[in-house]
């Protein structure tokens, strides 16, 4: 229709349709952006569709001897299918008017806007690029994301919100034991896993370095360090008392700390000093020595710091650290967990502890959705007066999608930048509709567009707030169990758990009888597999006793009695306390797989 224009000879490319008006131009930068959008990324291949359609635009032929453009609906700006405006930097203007369809469905009438030839055009091109709505050039981007999925572990404080319910889950990364930044571990010590697995040191010492169970750091610039322990279980009475073995072995580079000191959070944001002031450093060079301190807190603690005055290049050598909550250790290795825990919602969480576990997809159904998510389409630019406040969001706009009153919102926190998206009720496609806010010290955005998602793209949209949790009943490893007690038809099932020096399961036995250990894994694979199926209202149903299964450790010691209440579900409790159900099935497998296990015969498993 006219000579091809190179795109670097481009200064801007406006379009007018039926959906709306729009301009791309060229910056400063010599990068192109959308006028009002500058900040939402764009498709690169649809733009570019959008360049060649309308500087390189080849016709399907000319119409011979035309009639009356009103004819090609081409008489007016007004009146037409689209206007092409193209400017160059040369400030040379192009314009293309787009008319009727041709009855065919594949051309459309087009004419220069200053010559009266028509020629025809073809519609799949225009379809593509010019005559479809501005928005769905960009991307639905919406969150400060990952790069990759091993950065999930970087995410913090994870929030999400059930408005219509007044419910929140708070998500956070789950560490047995947080050291701070200045702390150096000595050569390959895993001090995390060498101060928190419960293994003391035992027989005669002679070189820590050599040793499996003490583990050694010392202090990067000279300052104290700390070591913090998150707490999954509080004292109702507040009475805690932390303790830790020390070796001074100074030939091998293991002083004795200048001073210890300590402190203690309820909140996770501020810590409060612990009197140890009658706590004294003192023993012979190659002595192991044990420490404690009390201290007491009304409300439940969440976090315990202990800090070491070591030099820099001077090892503190430690053996364990422990924290009791009333007698109880108050962080023990009972979890089946992945890396995330649940502090909210509380009436989720049993009385006397922190946490719970999330179910065992959580970080890859939930928390790596969310830091990557991408919506579906984009359905409406410029949310805010001004992209870089988000405190000019158009409240009118939100309203228009329900998004003035959302029905979900999550949040994180990624390298100190907070990420919130907002989702409304599902609408009349079946899916949601979202905006998001981006901020830290010194931003306030939004990503100022509203996108559409699909249950299909976030899955985790239609779930309720059960369906986030652990959802077995038992969840605790099987190497800090001593007894196994599983009763059903009248008789007490007495499963002796007997560990080696490493704490390693190496022999079970029921009534003095060995059994075979692989096969009595997986019988308590079976009863790990346990999991609640849905909250259980009464109807008046008989509540009869079918199941118990009562664990000793040195952790903790919980007992869960299963009740049948109607033929498929049966109602169970935790200590005396509950409200959701299981299906009999999975009881009924449990008690199939003793009976093979005590008859010496190979206990299912998949």
């Amino acid at each position: 229709m006219y000579p091809n224009i190179s795109r670097s000879d481009v200064l801007s490319i406006s379009v007018k349709n039926q959906h709306s008006s729009y301009k791309a131009y060229r910056a400063k930068n010599n990068k192109f952006y959308f006028e009002g959008a500058e900040i939402v990324g764009y498709d690169e291949e649809r733009f570019s569709s959008l360049v060649v359609n309308s500087t390189y635009v080849l016709t399907r032929g000319k119409i011979s001897n035309p009639q009356a453009l009103s004819v090609y609906g081409l008489d007016s700006e007004e009146n037409c299918t689209a206007v092409i405006t193209v400017v160059t930097l040369d400030n040379a203007t192009h314009k293309i008017i787009i008319g009727n369809k041709l009855p065919s469905g594949d051309l459309y009438y087009a004419k220069y806007a200053t010559k009266d030839f028509v020629y025809l055009l073809p519609a799949a091109d225009l379809e593509a690029a010019v005559l479809g709505p501005v928005e769905a050039y960009f991307k639905a981007n919406l969150v400060n994301g990952i790069s990759s999925e091993t950065d999930v572990t970087k995410l913090r404080d994870v929030t999400l919100d059930f408005y219509d319910d007044g419910t929140t889950l708070k998500a956070d990364f789950y560490a047995r034991l947080l050291t701070s930044s200045n702390l150096l571990a000595f050569t390959n010590d895993d001090i995390v896993t060498l101060f928190t697995n419960k293994i003391g040191f035992k027989g005669d010492y002679s070189n820590w370095q050599e040793t499996a169970t003490l583990g050694g750091f010392t202090s990067t610039d000279g300052k104290p360090v700390h070591l913090e322990i998150p707490l999954a279980i509080y004292g109702p009475e507040g009475n805690y008392t932390v303790s830790f073995g020390i070796l001074r072995d100074e030939d091998k580079g293991a002083f004795l700390p200048g001073g210890v000191s300590a402190s203690y959070s309820v909140d996770g944001d501020t810590f409060t000093e612990i009197d140890l002031s009658g706590l004294k450093l003192s023993q012979g060079n190659k002595e192991l020595k044990k420490y404690s301190f009390d201290f007491h807190s009304d409300e439940k603690v969440l976090y315990v710091r202990v800090y070491f005055n070591t030099e820099k290049g001077k090892y503190t050598v430690l053996d364990e650290l422990t924290v009791y909550a009333d007698s109880v250790d108050a962080h023990p290795s009972d979890g089946i967990v992945g890396v995330w825990k649940l502090s909210s919602p509380a009436e989720y969480i049993p009385e006397g502890r922190n946490y719970v576990y999330p179910n065992y997809n959580f970080a890859s159904d939930f928390v790596l959705k969310i830091a990557t998510l991408v919506g579906d389409r984009v359905v409406e630019i410029g949310l805010t007066s001004d992209p870089f406040n988000a405190d000019t969001i158009n409240r009118e706009t939100l309203a228009k999608y329900g998004l003035d009153n959302p029905e979900k919102h999550f949040s994180y926190v990624l390298n100190d930048i907070k990420t919130d998206v907002y989702f409304s009720h599902i609408n009349e496609n079946g899916n949601y509709y979202c905006y998001s806010v981006i901020s830290g010290d010194k931003i306030n955005t939004s990503s100022d567009i509203i996108a559409e998602v699909s249950p299909a793209t976030a899955p985790w949209l239609n779930w309720d707030i059960v369906d986030f949790q652990e959802q077995s009943l038992v969840s605790m490893y099987i190497n800090n169990i001593d007894t196994l007690t599983l009763s059903f038809d009248n008789k007490d099932y007495i499963f002796v758990l007997e560990k080696d020096d490493n704490g390693e399961l190496f022999r079970v036995t029921c009534d003095g009888k060995g059994v075979d250990l692989k096969n009595f894994r997986y019988l308590y694979i079976s009863i790990l597999r346990i999991g609640l199926k849905d909250e259980y209202v009464s109807t008046g149903e008989k509540a009869t006793e079918i199941f118990k299964v009562k664990i000793e450790s040195t952790s903790k010691s919980p007992e869960i009695i299963f009740y049948r209440v109607t033929t498929s579900k049966v109602y169970y409790t935790i200590d005396g306390v509950g409200k959701n159900y299981v299906l009999i099935d999975s009881i009924n497998t449990i008690k199939n797989n003793v009976i093979l296990l005590l008859a010496g015969k190979d206990v299912p498993h998949n």
